[in-house]
């Protein structure tokens, strides 16, 4: 995937891959993937998505 901004200001690619693990109360969800950001004056900036987590999906106070 490539988007681009206003005037070709940026331009911004990359892609994930998700793999639940659902728990008794809660889902760990591991992300893989590449996201990338270039800017006009050269600048590059790469990062890889973090994982997330779920707390109490049935029960109790929902945390993110």
């Amino acid at each position: 995937m490539l988007q681009c901004g206003p005037n070709e200001i940026y331009r911004w690619s990359g892609y994930s891959s998700f793999v639940p693990k659902p728990h008794m109360n809660s889902i760990d969800l591991q992300v893989d993937g590449i996201k990338c950001a270039e800017f006009k004056d050269g600048t590059r900036i790469t990062w890889k998505p973090h994982s997330d987590k779920f707390l109490n999906t049935i029960w109790g106070t929902s945390v993110h």
